[in-house]
């Protein structure tokens, strides 16, 4: 079992816990991949085990409740840090790194064999999940909010791993609460082939609705977010 650890103090340096789990998260990452596709024996691979097993006791047993929200988030910026898609501290994304165009957003990635489906090709489900937060920072870099009601996807082509994809997306329309959402996935280096295509609507809840999904959350001293960050986020 792993033994228990204090609790970061309010005048720990913020930015150097950060910098530590950016790194821890690197580290996993590199060892997943290598797991992907290493050829070890069986002692190779119980003895890797093992030594997981014991960095993870160096971490602790203190767990966020599901409420509370990660100091390292931002969410007024969208910005999350464990997010499987853009965060840096899940050693499960790629991380991607969305840029503002004038058409909306892009990105451009490399999916290893963590992300793999089909022998040699990226995961359909993964390719769902990328174009759900891809089209979802378009529509809030348009300056919209809303959760995902409805996504379409139209897969064209098998996606390469290992080879650089380019991620678009642009907002179509907006009425009232509802935002429209198109986006594609290319090969970097093919950019007239689409390989996958999205289209999504966006929803944002009505009051009664958010408060009942985000009117709970706190930050890591417990104190409430409802009237300061999630209202910032949502109205």
């Amino acid at each position: 079992m792993p033994t228990s650890a204090p609790r970061p103090r309010e005048n720990d340096d913020l930015e150097r816990r950060r910098a530590a789990a950016v790194d821890l998260a690197d580290a996993l990452r590199q060892a997943n991949i290598v797991l992907t596709g290493v050829d070890a024996t069986a002692e190779q691979l119980a003895s890797a085990a093992g030594a997981v097993r014991s960095a993870i006791g160096v971490l602790g047993d203190i767990v966020r409740p599901l409420n509370e929200v990660s100091p390292f988030d931002d969410l007024a910026e969208g910005k999350r840090f464990f997010s499987p898609v853009i965060g840096a501290g899940n050693p499960m994304s790629p991380p991607l790194t969305f840029e503002t165009t004038p058409q909306g957003v892009e990105a451009r990635g490399t999916f290893d064999r963590r992300f793999e489906g089909p022998p040699g090709f990226v995961h359909g489900g993964i390719s769902a999940l990328l174009f759900d937060e891809l089209l979802g920072t378009a529509m809030a870099r348009a300056g919209r909010w809303g959760m995902t009601a409805q996504l379409t996807v139209d897969y064209r082509r098998a996606l390469p791993l290992d080879t650089e994809l380019t991620m678009k997306a642009t907002v179509s329309s907006a009425e009232g609460r509802k935002t429209w959402i198109e986006g594609s996935i290319t090969v970097s280096s093919q950019p007239d082939v689409v390989f996958a295509t999205a289209s999504a609507l966006f929803i944002e809840p009505r009051q009664s609705t958010r408060e009942q999904y985000f009117g709970s959350l706190v930050d890591e001293n417990g104190a409430s977010l409802t009237d300061d960050l999630t209202k910032r986020l949502m109205d």
